[in-house]
């Protein structure tokens, strides 16, 4: 009789144990990947609330024009690509984006038609592709140092921020997005909130039309709207995560500072200038509008630069990468262009759109 209950008590454990598993099966694909089981979460191919995005897949994006990409940029893909190595990577090339665009966002079309240079189209794309298929995407002048996660795992959606100092010179800017270096699970709402808005932008100027300042407008913009409000936060990353570094080549750094005493526009200001330049920023916050009243922030950001003598880049444990600026696809960096290499050749996991198995990614 005893033996009969055991029986019976250990059949219905293991019932018990089979439902509980098909509802957790239910609730997860369950991979295997290098021996080891993985559960991911499922798209919500109902829509569902964008509260609920899921995590950033691994998937790294780049663009260029076509495959034949400047030597310049063939270390820093490398780079990223070493230290990433079960990420899927994918190139869009103009082709690519235009069916992109095409298959996926006919209502864009028009807009990205008009767009006149490969600038404007390689900033438009990178927010159609986060939204579609989530990921990260970087800029080919970015170094990466270490593994993108776990270091960006947490967030929904994140995008990049220029040093304060840098966008405080040039533009007299407090907060300048960059989208050199941007990541999102696929259907965030933000990044199809950018492309909607861009489609009021005129002109063709890839600055104020679909780069860092159309970029940063149309932040502010989200911020107040309903969609923001039921959507998971977008990150903005401190500079120190990408933007680390400042652009050296442009006098537009440091000719503001030349109005201010000398110690403002020193690489190696003395221990007493030092002191000067310190009590200048003590107790200014960039990000803490209160602490700039009655201060010049031309002046703050000079002190600033001065006091770290003009460094190249500041890193420290958050740093994942460093945007190095090169500007090879204006006019003016073309006298920097190295010979053009073959990036599907030469990085054989680099796969096209047309190739994609992603192209069935349901927005969270």
């Amino acid at each position: 009789m005893l033996q009969e209950r055991l029986l019976r008590f250990l059949s219905i454990c293991v019932l018990l144990g089979i439902i509980v598993f098909s509802g957790l099966n239910q609730q997860f694909h369950i991979q295997r990947k290098n021996g080891s089981l993985t559960a991911v979460e499922p798209s919500n191919s109902s829509g569902g609330s964008s509260s609920d995005c899921g995590p950033i897949p691994r998937i790294l994006h780049y663009t260029f024009s076509s495959e034949h990409a400047y030597s310049n940029y063939k270390g820093f893909v490398s780079d990223c690509l070493a230290l990433n190595p079960d990420w899927q990577v994918y190139l869009w090339r103009d082709a690519d984006a235009e069916r992109l665009i095409k298959d996926h966002y006919p209502d864009f079309a028009a807009k990205f038609a008009s767009y006149r240079g490969d600038l404007q189209k390689s900033d438009a794309i990178r927010y159609a592709v986060l939204h579609r298929f989530g990921g990260v995407y970087l800029d080919m002048d970015v170094k990466c140092l270490q593994p993108l996660f776990p270091r960006l795992k947490s967030y929904a959606a994140f995008v990049d921020r220029e040093r304060w100092e840098q966008s405080i010179n040039l533009f007299g800017m407090p907060l300048l997005l960059m989208n050199s270096a941007m990541g999102s699970a696929p259907g965030h709402p933000f990044f199809k909130y950018v492309l909607e808005k861009l489609k009021n932008m005129h002109g063709h100027i890839p600055l104020w039309t679909t780069g860092p300042k159309a970029l940063t407008g149309i932040y502010y913009n989200w911020l107040s709207s309903q969609q923001a409000k039921q959507a998971s936060a977008v990150k903005v990353l401190p500079s120190q995560v990408f933007s680390g570094s400042v652009d050296q080549s442009n006098p537009g750094l440091w000719s503001p500072c030349k109005k201010y005493p000398p110690e403002f526009g020193s690489r190696t200001p003395s221990e007493t200038e030092r002191h000067k330049l310190a009590a200048e920023l003590s107790g200014f916050d960039i990000d803490r509008p209160d602490t700039h009243r009655g201060r010049d922030l031309r002046r703050m950001a000079c002190a600033s630069l001065a006091l770290t003598n003009w460094r190249h880049s500041l890193h420290d444990n958050r740093t994942v990468g460093l945007h190095m600026y090169l500007h090879l696809g204006y006019g003016f960096g073309a006298s920097r262009r190295g010979p053009k290499f073959n990036l599907l050749t030469s990085f054989p996991r680099i796969k096209l759109y047309s190739t994609a198995a992603g192209n069935t990614t349901a927005p969270c």
